[in-house]
């Protein structure tokens, strides 16, 4: 049994129950305590529905839950209340199970469990540690100081701009698996005046590239970065222009991808 499936067995059956119904998962009327562990399991601990449910939630969620997971230890509950707000009695919430605070919705997913914590001798909550490890990592680009960073060639200074624009939201995608004009409305601003006009052709050809060095990952027409996103934009950028023209100049040898100006 892993961490999370521990939690939630330990958790009252109240919880558990509202956590079920909360999340649309069935529970057949008289069901066991195992039977409901079974379902609540199979329906909860995926790495894929961690991320998908993550990106559905609103901006001031996710802080919580970024700042959440470096409370490795937990919470206490008066911290928790103070900072992302109260939680009502479970006999409260079983009457009306709508979220009424950050701490509730958290509460309610089943990632956000009651926990007796050693560290500060008490009671208090903890974000279970599968759902630490599958979160999203926000990216960020490296600084560079007060010195201007070196130009970026379009490629690689579109591939940061898809990166860290769909590590905020998903980018959506149309059947064939191009980005949808949507999408590029979102990143066109960033682009700027040399790159934008150019950037449908640009996406088109960068895309299946991105998706070859496993930077990007698809889901339901929506893609999102990958955990090697972060390790990519994390290194110095003659290296990330040097991964990928490892990457393009032997497709464009083959014949496979044209796209002028890409270096």
């Amino acid at each position: 049994m892993n961490r999370w499936a521990q939690y939630l067995w330990q958790a009252p059956a109240t919880l558990q129950r509202l956590i079920a119904r909360h999340n649309r998962i069935s529970l057949p009327r008289g069901c066991s305590a195992d039977a409901r562990l079974a379902r609540l399991r199979a329906a909860l601990i995926h790495q894929r529905t961690v991320r998908v449910t993550y990106f559905s939630l609103d901006a001031a969620t996710q802080a919580a839950l970024q700042d959440l997971r470096h409370a490795r230890t937990g919470i206490r509950t008066d911290d928790l209340v103070r900072r992302y707000g109260p939680i009502r009695p479970l006999t409260e919430l079983a009457a009306d199970p709508q979220p009424q605070t950050i701490s509730e919705r958290l509460l309610l997913l089943g990632w956000l469990l009651p926990r007796q914590s050693p560290t500060f001798g008490g009671a208090g909550f903890l974000l279970v540690p599968d759902v630490r490890a599958w979160l999203p990592v926000p990216l960020a680009l490296p600084t560079f100081g007060p010195a201007a960073p070196p130009p970026l060639v379009p490629a690689l200074h579109a591939t940061a701009v898809l990166l860290l624009a769909a590590s905020e939201r998903p980018l959506a995608v149309c059947a064939d698996g191009r980005l949808r004009q949507a999408s590029l409305r979102r990143l066109q601003p960033r682009l700027g005046p040399q790159v934008a006009p150019d950037a449908a052709a640009l996406y088109a050809w960068l895309l299946p590239l991105l998706y070859q060095l496993d930077l990007l990952e698809r889901h339901d027409g929506q893609i999102t970065p990958t955990v090697a996103a972060g390790r990519f934009l994390s290194r110095p950028l003659p290296a990330q222009q040097q991964r990928l023209q490892q990457t393009w100049i032997p497709r464009m040898q083959n014949g496979e991808w044209r796209m002028e100006n890409a270096a």
